[in-house]
């Protein structure tokens, strides 16, 4: 017919508007919709630069519907290697078998009539965002969006071998994915590349956190898409994806410096597990672990012999620790630097008064300066100017004439604010701080948080221990836990609002007694006839009347 097949099947103007001449149809639309050659690799489709990556040329698909109708045209978006849908039918195309000479590759009149009667599974497909946005791209329906910047290509391959690794996890053989499983994974792909370049990074870090941390790295994890993604490495337009995801998994895994990720070098290792940090800033790694405990970052394993991070720790939070393992004192530096002696200075750190840089019990008392400095700083708040006199004492003489543990005293001071003043002469930064000995005293033995002792119950109430605790038992008395500052026990004190509203409901026989002048024995006989029950408590305790009653 005197056209040239080569020039046809790439798509040449002058062959394509010879060829509609033939046919007798729209010239324009048949450019249209032809892929056509213009540079080296790359294809113009439509409105859109296509490169030849994304054409499956060397084989033909089709609609098996299409085909069972004895339509002989072929459309040519059944070219692009990620249209896998007919519109028209929507069903997935199938791969015709391949002819023995390769020049019916372009025929797809002459495969129409060689299939005319065959029979194809027909494998029902929905509707794919992805091919929907290629068919838009191709159309030139752009929306300016972050996706629509990137090359056809860029987008389908990518969309397609991220949902695959979502649909089919790391492993899966590339070569067994099944046309409808490529198909499901385009559509997973691309509705998380179309939310922009932080959803992928997000998706790829919900996939790092699927897999308890440290059991597999990056290369692991996203084995399916990184493998793909690192054999695109002659081509530049996937730059964008592969600095993407090369600088999610420097910020993201500890990777370290100098290693080569997606064709550059790590320029710095910004993340660490307890082993690389251990290593690169020379902390043993039961003290990282601890420390990192008590940050938050880091977890004991369930068999108590090593830690777990719940995230890899920034470069710049091991800089931190790193810095404070640096700082740390021995106790015997640290009593030095407060002027105590040793003895003392585990006394106050067993009573939480001072804090140990590693909480653990079974740590060796390593002391950080801030957190002295804070203890000094808070009790320095306290001091104020004044005369110094024999009333005035350093705080562990003090504890010790009332009989108090010194961290007892100084938790109070520090609780309820007592004054201090300080000794100019004294080097000790501790013992140059003087408390008001009387002052102190009444705020060991004052009530606490509106509770009173047992003892001054009892002796309010005019009666025995016994009988308060009945009461208390009884639920006539309210009590709360306390813990006495100068002994450092848990007692039950009573509430003093409930000492106020017993007192105005019942009465001892005592007191009763001395109210009508009379023996206490001749009260209770006396109120016995008169057929007044006492308060139903134990045969042993002193008998209470309900005011109510007597009257």
């Amino acid at each position: 017919m005197g056209l040239d097949h080569r020039a046809l099947t790439n798509g040449n103007d002058t062959e394509i508007w010879r060829l509609a001449a033939l046919a007798g149809t729209d010239p324009e639309a048949l450019l249209f919709w032809t892929p056509r050659l213009t540079a080296n690799g790359w294809f113009r489709f439509g409105r859109k630069r296509i490169k030849f990556t994304a054409f499956a040329r060397t084989r033909l698909r089709a609609c098996p519907a299409c085909l069972a109708e004895g339509q002989a045209a072929h459309p040519a978006i059944w070219q692009l290697s990620s249209i896998r849908r007919c519109i028209g039918h929507g069903c997935l195309l199938v791969e015709l078998p391949v002819t023995p000479s390769n020049k019916e590759i372009f025929d797809f009149a002459f495969h129409a009539a060689q299939m005319r009667g065959r029979l194809f599974d027909t494998v029902a497909a929905n509707e794919s965002p992805l091919e929907n946005h290629l068919l838009a791209c191709i159309l030139g329906n752009k929306e300016g969006t972050w996706v629509d910047q990137l090359p056809f290509h860029v987008v389908a391959q990518t969309s397609e071998n991220l949902g695959a690794l979502m649909l089919l996890g790391p492993d899966a053989p590339r070569d067994l994915i099944t046309a409808d499983k490529w198909h499901q994974a385009g559509s997973i792909g691309f509705s998380i590349l179309k939310r922009g370049p932080d959803a992928l990074c997000h998706t790829l870090k919900e996939l790092q956190r699927a897999v308890p941390l440290d059991a597999a790295l990056y290369r692991s994890r996203y084995r399916l898409f990184f493998d793909w993604l690192r054999y695109r490495d002659d081509d530049p337009d996937f730059d964008v994806i592969r600095d993407l995801v090369r600088d999610f998994i420097f910020q993201n895994y500890p990777v370290a410096k100098g290693a080569i990720v997606l064709g550059k070098p790590c320029p710095r290792q910004l993340v660490h597990s307890i082993s690389t940090a251990s290593r690169a800033y020379g902390v043993t790694r039961w003290q990282l672990g601890r420390r990192l405990t008590a940050l938050g970052l880091a977890q004991r394993s369930a068999d108590d012999r090593d830690f777990r991070l719940t995230d890899y720790v920034s470069a710049e939070v091991m800089d931190q620790v790193a810095g404070d393992f640096n700082a740390l004192m021995t106790a015997g530096d640290t009593a030095q630097w407060l002027g105590i002696d040793r003895f003392l200075l585990t006394k106050l750190t067993d009573g939480g008064v001072i804090q140990k840089f590693f909480a653990d019990k079974h740590a060796s008392p390593r002391y950080h300066p801030r957190d002295l400095s804070t203890f000094i700083t808070a009790l320095n708040g306290l001091a104020e100017s004044g005369a110094i006199n024999e009333d005035w004492l350093d705080i562990p003489t003090a504890a010790h004439r009332l009989r108090c543990p010194t961290d007892r005293v100084t938790t109070l001071i520090l609780k309820q604010y007592i004054p201090l003043r300080r000794e100019p002469d004294c080097s000790s930064r501790f013992r140059a701080l003087r408390v008001h000995l009387p002052t102190l005293r009444e705020a060991i033995s004052c009530p606490v948080d509106g509770a009173l002792p047992p003892g001054t119950v009892a002796r309010m109430l005019e009666i025995d221990i016994r009988t308060l605790r009945a009461l208390v038992d009884g639920g006539h008395l309210a009590s709360i836990p306390v813990t006495e500052p100068q002994s450092g026990r848990q007692r039950r004190y009573i509430q003093g609002n409930s000492v106020e509203d017993f007192q105005r409901s019942f009465i001892t026989v005592t007191q009763l007694a001395t109210e009508n002048r009379r023996n206490p024995g001749v009260e209770a006989i006396i109120q016995a006839d008169r057929g007044i029950d006492r308060l139903p408590i134990p045969e042993r305790c002193q008998t209470i009347y309900r005011r109510v009653d007597i009257r």
